[in-house]
């Protein structure tokens, strides 16, 4: 794999992530204590962070390294597979949820929403 290959694949992750965690650029950057324009070349393949931002991002976003630096899987489905059988919190999460009345469960999906939006 081409260096700007691995450039292209961090961009896409991290621009995903943000996506997903509601976040803006300018967020991420003053979450991590970096430049705008760091953050900028992250998201437009021009360089790479540094590990140890790597890791701030996971604790961030709560997740792996690997959800940062290597190619995603397009099947949302395999993915969301892995990140069940890489947490235990999250298999805890599902196994409750299943045993929930229909009621409660709607609660629960409710709660977490604006826990998201938050």
């Amino acid at each position: 794999m081409s260096e700007q290959d691995f450039l292209k694949i961090i961009a896409e992750n991290i621009s995903l992530l943000l996506q997903e965690n509601n976040m803006t650029q300018k967020d991420l950057a003053d979450a991590l204590g970096v430049s705008g324009g760091a953050v900028s070349h992250w998201c437009n393949a021009v360089k790479s962070p540094r590990i140890d931002k790597v890791d701030a991002m996971c604790e961030l976003f709560h997740c792996r390294r690997s959800d940062i630096l290597e190619k995603r899987s397009t099947d949302e489905s395999e993915r969301l597979a892995q990140e069940l059988k890489d947490n235990p919190q999250y298999r805890m999460l599902l196994r409750t949820a299943k045993e929930l009345s229909p009621e409660d469960f709607q609660f629960l999906t409710a709660f977490a929403e604006k826990l998201r939006n938050k």
